[in-house]
Parts: structure tokens; C-alpha cells; sequence
């Protein structure tokens, strides 16, 4: 799942379960369009080997920041069931 802020013609991205699957790809192409991208998720090394890649792929392209942000699963289920 992924919720965009609209920040002074920047857009800040959160992207919950962004370290794979699809959460990371969301990621991947958020970032490529140039977005700043919050990945969350359960697992720190998962979160931290996905962001160093992420950021090697986005940067080159389009100026595009990703950074990482753990979330407790109950947090998780909260923002999901908003949909």
C-alpha cells in the first residue's frame, strides 16, 4: 500500500511492505518518477539491503530519495484496513 503527500511541488511517498514483492517495486517506479519514498516493514535488514538498492537505481535517473521506516505489524493492519 502506498499513501503520496503533495509537499511543495515534492511528493513524499509511503510505501508499507516496501522492502519486496510488489511493495518494492511501488517503491522502485515512485522513486524513478523522482518522489521521496518512505519504505516500511517488519524486517530492519530487509528494509536497509532494499533502500541501498533502491537508492543506486532511483538516483541515477531522476534525483529520487528513498529512506526506511520499521512500523509494528498492528500499525501495519491499521493502514491497511483504511483502504
Amino acid at each position: 500500500m502506498s499513501h503520496t503527500v503533495e509537499t511543495q511541488k515534492r511528493s513524499i511517498a509511503l510505501v508499507t511492505g516496501g522492502g519486496t514483492g510488489v511493495g518494492r517495486a511501488v517503491a522502485r517506479a515512485l522513486g524513478a518518477a523522482g518522489h521521496t519514498v518512505v519504505i516500511s516493514g517488519r524486517r530492519i535488514a530487509v528494509l536497509e539491503s532494499a533502500v541501498e538498492a533502491l537508492s543506486k537505481e532511483t538516483s541515477r535517473h531522476s534525483g529520487g530519495l528513498i529512506f526506511l521506516s520499521t512500523m509494528p505489524v498492528s500499525l501495519c493492519r491499521a493502514l491497511q484496513s483504511k483502504r
